[in-house]
């Protein structure tokens, strides 16, 4: 049969031509083979798909739905990074794209996954007879993977605690406990429920999971105040339906015991009687042993550990001030902490196995519980959680982290943020900031497979976001569409090593997310909305750099050789950041200038991150850097528009204006500033009505006004091969003009979409360009004297918000995300943009 199969496979591949160089011709296959070759090379063997899957342009022709399917079968380290890109781009991108759109979101989601191999090779296939004019270089985006695994449905009630731990064959599972008393242990691995059991004790609180010699040991505690240790995997599992597990123990405060089919409870002073036990069929499988004092009230949460010697141990937290240390395999009690009031736990041991501590939040104050000497100390002081002893418990607000031996990490939540703090000096590290208008609700820390320390925060909006614990950056973790609040979030292994986070969410579901995209780590988004304008340039020290704002208030400085981030800017600005700007004072110092909604025009140190002051208020709407290169004064200018009309130049080593026009009945919607052939340097500045005004900068004199759009212009300036200083304006009414600074003369007028963004910028073979982003997403690149296009336009999925162009390339933004694309052949030439989209 694989033989037959394989010659079948063999002869629908002969149908396709053969391209001239190498490979084959897939833009011109035969429908059928480009639905159907994937599962036919799946019957005759995994190597023959992961042959398809490495040919990249397979995956630009190829039915996306059909070949998604087949993915999971491939192998080899080319094929399965392939499909994780692929697997990325179309359960994200959805719809019917074009063959081009489809190569140019795989090679943003190549780049945003470091297959620089896989971007480079997508780009070179021609469309329009002409490859890409640039290559992604780097990309952030939160949608670059198709991060949930499973979805896990079956429970009855809200789901507010989870636990994971690896069975002794080496299968992760999830343990999840409900309001109805349910617990369920699901696989990690098929999303599939493997065991599970009615406890009858009332609304589950807590859920915490030890591996033991047979399996592990799962404690859940309730509302009720019932501990209940149960063995999912005992003996007796294999003699009982799968819904009667062998049940250890439960211990109330005054005990408990079970006639076969219900509870009761002893020394309560209502005897209330229990519903019936669904678990306990027949006398032999469940067996009670003698009750031990456990807590009066609720149980709050719950951690488990291994002391030195291999013994299992939990430590419960209650509402009745009462946090008791247990024997899991016993039910015993080892240790009780009365009357402190707790709201959090951690339990972590030390890699060597000497030191086993319980980490305890009680609002500002985190104590450390040494488990084996019983000693206490505070370990921090910090802000107050949200979490309050009137308000239930969404989730664990603190979580610990041993490095080594000496030096510990911890994490704990204030509000809508997450504070890593470092335990051997008890001083913060960084602090991991959620979107405005929500909370930080849980968290978590883990190691991922190659050893890197990362927390993952969840909370109020079900945004799940994961952060390197070391830098305090944020990683990509997409979480796809939010469905709710986060009450729990823990993490677990898959047979592989790759680790997951496990949410449960207010939609009484359990979601599995990837944490690992086959060992690649995602750039960070660092917007949390959309991007508004880019800045690029060169810093003092030879650095390129971009420096994006968005909506989301947020200024963030990144490496543009390789997208890292190195600052955010978050602080005094208070609402969306619609403006930035880069520039250099007279003594080398680079500066960063943004403006806000707020009323501020903020200036930072770029290379340190450092806010330095704020500007007086003028109503600023754009904005746009004058470098002392080019005002021949040693001084460091900034040029501004107001929404009243006015343009101003300010001196940024005495903070004043050097002049400001006088108002004008539009607003400004856009400034740049040009040097002309006679060293002359110009203020360029549109209007809302369609004007566009040009003046000298250093005595703010009015030269000329050009006619535009009655809708507002976008603007850059670009220096001609020929020395032309050139004015480029777009706008709403479709329309791409450009001037001769030097004459006023219009050069050309080219009928285009509506412009979202607008750049100049050297191509590597000397060509100056206008750089255009229109509303649909298509970034195309047009000379800037003839107005003609020079190449394939390249397909963002959603519009871009700003564009920067550099020595190497073009910075752009589309939603939240952002993406470096390095022209396709070295540049040769010095590159500007000084105007921001509105």
């Amino acid at each position: 049969m694989i033989v037959h199969t394989a010659v079948f496979l063999n002869a629908l591949l002969a149908t396709v031509p053969l391209a001239a160089g190498a490979g084959m011709r897939w833009d011109v296959a035969h429908p059928y083979v480009k639905r159907h070759a994937a599962a036919h090379a799946v019957d005759v063997g995994a190597e023959a798909l992961s042959r398809l899957v490495e040919d990249p342009q397979f995956l630009v022709y190829a039915e996306p739905g059909h070949l998604v399917s087949q993915l999971p079968h491939v192998t080899g380290n080319v094929a399965i990074r392939h499909a994780h890109v692929y697997r990325g781009t179309t359960a994200y991108h959805r719809g019917n794209q074009t063959a081009a759109a489809r190569r140019d979101f795989l090679a943003l989601d190549a780049a945003a996954r470091h297959d620089l191999p896989l971007a480079e090779a997508l780009s070179g296939l021609f469309f329009d007879h002409q490859p890409a004019f640039a290559v992604p270089r780097w990309a952030t985006t939160r949608s670059t993977a198709a991060a949930r695994l499973h979805t896990l449905r079956g429970h009855g009630g809200n789901i507010r605690s989870l636990a994971t731990d690896t069975l002794p064959n080496g299968q992760g599972v999830v343990v999840a406990g409900d309001h109805g008393g349910d617990l369920i242990v699901w696989s990690l691995v098929t999303g599939e429920s493997q065991r599970s059991l009615s406890t009858g004790v009332g609304p589950i609180s807590a859920v915490a999971s030890v591996q033991s010699p047979d399996g592990h040991i799962v404690v859940a505690a309730s509302d009720s105040g019932y501990v209940v240790f149960w063995n999912p995997v005992g003996e007796s599992a294999v003699t009982v339906p799968s819904r009667t597990e062998h049940l250890l123990r439960t211990t109330f405060c005054g005990g408990a015991f079970c006639d076969n089919q219900r509870w009761f409870m002893r020394n309560s002073s209502d005897a209330e009687k229990r519903p019936p036990c669904r678990s306990c069929p027949s006398p032999h499988i469940v067996k009670f042993h003698e009750a031990w004092p456990g807590h009066t009230g609720a149980v709050k949460c719950a951690a488990t550990g291994v002391l030195p010697g291999g013994q299992l141990i939990a430590v419960t937290v209650g509402s009745d001030n009462r946090t008791v240390l247990w024997d899991a395999t016993t039910g015993e009690q080892l240790n009780v902490l009365e009357d402190r009031s707790f709201s959090s736990v951690d339990v972590a041991s030390s890699p060597d196995g000497r030191r086993v501590v319980a980490f305890l939040r009680h609002e500002k104050q985190v104590i450390e519980w040494d488990l084996l000497a019983g000693t206490q100390r505070l370990a921090l002081t910090c802000y107050s959680s949200r979490s309050r002893e009137d308000t239930p418990q969404t989730g664990p607000n603190v979580a610990y982290l041993f490095e080594d031996t000496d030096a510990d990490a911890a994490v704990a939540t204030e509000g809508n943020s997450a504070v890593v703090w470092d335990l051997a000096n008890g001083e913060r590290r960084h602090t991991l900031v959620h979107p405005r208008g929500s909370t930080v609700d849980a968290v978590a820390l883990d190691r991922l497979s190659d050893g890197q320390a990362v927390a993952v925060t969840a909370g109020s909006t079900g945004r799940v976001l994961m952060w390197n614990l070391d830098t305090g950056h944020e990683y990509v973790m997409p979480s796809g569409l939010l469905t709710g609040q986060v009450h729990a979030i823990v993490t677990g292994r898959l047979p592989d090593g790759q680790t997951v986070a496990v949410t449960a969410d207010s939609q009484h579901q359990v979601i599995v997310r990837q944490l690992e995209f086959g060992g690649v780590r995602l750039v960070s988004p660092g917007h949390f909305n959309t991007v508004n304008a880019l800045a690029a340039g060169t810093l003092s020290n030879g650095r390129t750099v971009t420096v994006s704002v968005g909506r989301d208030g947020r200024a963030i400085v990144r490496d543009a050789a390789t997208g890292t981030p190195l600052h955010t800017l978050a602080r005094p600005h208070t609402t969306s950041i619609h403006a930035v700007s880069l520039t250099t004072l007279g003594d080398g110092q680079d500066i960063a200038v943004t403006a806000a909604g707020d009323a501020r025009v903020v200036l930072w140190d770029v290379a340190a991150g450092r806010y330095l002051r704020t500007l007086p208020y003028m109503g600023v709407v754009k904005l746009a850097s004058s470098g002392t290169q080019e005002s021949g004064t040693g001084r460091g200018l900034l040029i501004t528009g107001g929404a009243d009309g006015r343009v101003a130049a300010w001196d940024l080593t005495t903070d004043r204006p050097l002049h400001v026009s006088p108002t004008a009945p539009a607003p400004v919607t856009a400034v740049a500033t040009a040097v002309l052939p006679s060293g002359q340097t110009v203020i360029a500045a549109a209007h809302r009505d369609g004007g566009i005004t040009i003046r000298d900068l250093p005595t703010g004199q009015h030269l000329s006004t050009l006619a535009h759009s009655r809708n507002g212009s976008i603007l850059a300036t670009g220096l001609s091969a020929e020395g032309h200083s050139l004015l480029v304006a777009g706008g709403a009414d479709e329309r791409l003009l450009t001037w001769d600074l030097s004459t006023g003369r219009l050069l050309h007028t080219v009928p285009i979409g509506r412009i979202a963004a607008l750049a100049t910028a050297t191509l590597p073979h000397g060509q100056t360009a206008a750089v255009i982003a229109d509303l649909d997403g298509r970034i195309t690149v047009h000379d800037l004297l003839t107005g003609s296009r020079l190449c394939a336009p390249f397909q963002l999925p959603t519009p871009t918000g700003a564009i920067a162009t550099t020595d190497d390339g073009l910075a752009l933004s589309y939603g939240p995300g952002m993406a470096f694309l390095r022209w396709a052949a070295p540049a040769v030439h010095h590159n500007r943009q000084d105007a921001f989209a509105e």
